[in-house]
């Protein structure tokens, strides 16, 4: 026998169960739940308690939506912090590209952009790896002398924007993020 489990007082659809009888299911229902028998959909179905049909949810307005069952209606959860926070842990580009655009804004000179692509670390951004201590600053120079590509959220790069005044939105347009 399968058996669709559901909050009384919402509808809510919260387990499924297929067991031989229904002495071996009620055992496993809270007081405040209903059952209906078959085997219904917790994403896009709900119980009616007054008459125990089964009916499908309104259509989702958006993939970020969620039904609350309390508010009868549905919930955007989209977070638009968190998904600038993803794409701006997944956004890089190649070093040369990263001088080019950097040079291109006017952060540093294109002779300066010359010398970065090749690995020199731009005058403008040795105030950085200056207040470093040795060791930092030995293992973040060859880092950077070795990089073929440069992460929006490498420290080094987030430690030069702050130092020259560059806010995250015109970092992030640096990196092509709009």
């Amino acid at each position: 026998m399968d058996v669709t489990v559901y909050k009384t007082s919402t509808g809510q659809i919260t387990a499924r169960y297929s067991r031989e009888t229904i002495d071996d299911i009620i055992p496993l229902i809270s007081d405040d739940e209903g059952y209906v028998e078959g085997w219904y959909d917790f994403t896009s179905q709900y119980v009616d308690h007054d008459n125990e049909a089964v009916f499908d949810l309104p259509p989702s307005p958006g993939p970020s939506f969620v039904f609350d069952y309390e508010e009868w209606g549905w919930i955007d959860t989209y977070d638009a912090i968190t998904e600038l926070d993803l794409v701006r842990s997944q956004t890089s580009m190649t070093r040369t590209a990263f001088c080019v655009a950097c040079a291109r804004a006017g952060i540093i000179s294109e002779d300066d952009a010359i010398g970065a692509a090749a690995g020199a670390i731009p005058p403008g951004f040795m105030p950085v790896f200056n207040a470093m201590s040795e060791e930092e600053r030995f293992e973040n120079r060859v880092r950077w002398a070795g990089a073929v590509t440069i992460s929006r959220m490498d420290p080094i790069i987030l430690a030069c924007a702050e130092h020259i005044g560059m806010t995250p939105e015109a970092l992030d347009s640096l990196f092509g993020i709009e």
